[in-house]
C-alpha cells in the first residue's frame, strides 16, 4: 500500500492480530481500533521475514470492532522503501486472508510513488475490477514512478544511475541513464510490457499474466517450454 492508503476489517470478537511481512523495502503504518490510535508498526527488517505477527490486541470488549492499518509517509532510516502490506488479519482462531472481501482497501485520490528496487520489477495496479500489469526488463538498475490522479495512472520507467530515492521524489532525480553510441555500436534498452485487465480481481490478472508469459515470452526447446528452475532461499 502507498502512504495514506488503508486496509480495514470490521469483525466480532475480543482479539485481533495483523499478519504481514518485514523486509528492507517496507515502511511504517499506524494501527487504529474503532478509529482510535492503537500504535505504530515499523515493517523494516534486514531480510525478508514472512507471516510475521505485526500487531495484536487481546483485550477488546465483546462486540463489533474495526481495525484499520494506514500506511505512513515515513520509514525506518535504514529502509529502502515505504511498502506496507497486509497478508491477513486473525480474529480469534479465524484467519482472514488479504483477498477476503471483508477487508476493505482505500487509497488517497492522488499521489506519487517512486520505486527503486533490486528485486522483481513487476507491478499489478488495481482499481476496482480492472487494472494494469506493468513489467520492466531487468538488464540493470531500474526505477519506476507511478502517479495517480483520481482513476488516472501515469507511469514513467527507465534505467537509472542512483538508487537512493525517497518517497515522492521524481524519477529524474535518480539520474536516468544518459549515454551515446559510437558508429556501429548497439544497445538493448529495457523491455516494458503493459497488460491491461478488466473483470475478476488481481489474482485473475496474475493468472492472465502467467499465461501470456508462458505462451509469448518463455524460451522453448523443440517447441516445448524449457523446464523452470526451482530457486531456494535460506533466510526463512
Amino acid at each position: 500500500m502507498l502512504p495514506g492508503a488503508t486496509a480495514s476489517l470490521t469483525f466480532e470478537g475480543t482479539s485481533i492480530a495483523w499478519i504481514g511481512v518485514r523486509n528492507v523495502d517496507c515502511g511504517k503504518a499506524d494501527v487504529l481500533i474503532d478509529g482510535v490510535d492503537a500504535g505504530a508498526v515499523d515493517q523494516y527488517a534486514t531480510s525478508w521475514l514472512k507471516q510475521v505477527e505485526l500487531f495484536r490486541k487481546d483485550d477488546l470488549a465483546a462486540g463489533t470492532h474495526t481495525i484499520t492499518v494506514r500506511a505512513r509517509a515515513d520509514k525506518n532510516p535504514a529502509g529502502l522503501g515505504f511498502n506496507v502490506n497486509v497478508d491477513a488479519f486473525k480474529v480469534g482462531a479465524e484467519v482472514i486472508n488479504d483477498n477476503d472481501p471483508r477487508i476493505v482497501y482505500a487509497r488517497e485520490e492522488s499521489g506519487t510513488e517512486t520505486f527503486i528496487r533490486n528485486g522483481w520489477p513487476y507491478f499489478n495496479f488495481d482499481w476496482e475490477g480492472e487494472g494494469l500489469i506493468a513489467a520492466i526488463g531487468w538488464p540493470g538498475q531500474w526505477a519506476l514512478q507511478a502517479e495517480r490522479a483520481g482513476r488516472g495512472l501515469r507511469l514513467c520507467a527507465g534505467m537509472t544511475q542512483l538508487d537512493n530515492l525517497a518517497h515522492g521524489e521524481r524519477i529524474q532525480e535518480a539520474e536516468l541513464t544518459e549515454l551515446w553510441l559510437a558508429q556501429d555500436e548497439e544497445i538493448r534498452t529495457p523491455q516494458i510490457v503493459l497488460l491491461p485487465w478488466k473483470g475478476g480481481d488481481q489474482l485473475d490478472a496474475q493468472n492472465r499474466w502467467r499465461q501470456w508469459f508462458i505462451h509469448e515470452h518463455m524460451p522453448r526447446l523443440d517447441g516445448n517450454p524449457v523446464p523452470p528452475l526451482v530457486p531456494t532461499q535460506s533466510n526463512d
